[in-house]
């Protein structure tokens, strides 16, 4: 994927698709800020997500996969889930791996690639995932 940024624009909580790993690259322009949770707070992190915004789960339960809310890391804290904030210059690749929620913004305009990949370990995680996703009914979409 190529991104153009501008600025304050963000992009929302959400963990890769499949839980694959990921790497950002911004190729030129203004920094990106991001925030990030490791993996070893995923399910907390979503217990406080469905605590922050009840009504939205209880309609739409498959809600972490729609790339839809943003709220401060702040919350995290209140929390006590992890959060980890970095600034991603020009010229520098940002990783995330697999169930790693993160978030951030574009402090201005600028220019940025990424893709999804896996190794090989991958594949048995990915799969069992898969499986424990949740699905909306067509009656929740609506």
């Amino acid at each position: 994927m190529t991104y153009i940024g501008a600025r304050n624009t963000f992009f929302c909580w959400h963990v890769e698709d499949n839980h694959l790993y990921a790497t950002n690259y911004v190729i030129a322009g203004a920094p990106k800020v991001w925030s990030g949770v490791p993996p070893s707070a995923m399910a907390r992190m979503e217990e406080v997500w469905r605590a922050v915004f009840p009504s939205l789960f209880s309609r739409h339960p498959d809600l972490y996969y729609w790339k839809t809310c943003i709220f401060s890391p702040k919350v995290l804290a209140a929390f006590g889930i992890p959060c980890y904030r970095a600034v991603h210059e020009a010229g520098t690749f940002m990783f995330t791996s697999p169930g790693a929620y993160h978030t951030g913004f574009n402090t201005g305009f600028n220019v940025a690639e990424s893709a999804n990949f896996a190794f090989g370990g991958w594949l048995p995680p990915g799969a069992a995932w898969e499986t424990r996703r949740p699905r909306a009914s067509l009656t929740s979409a609506v």
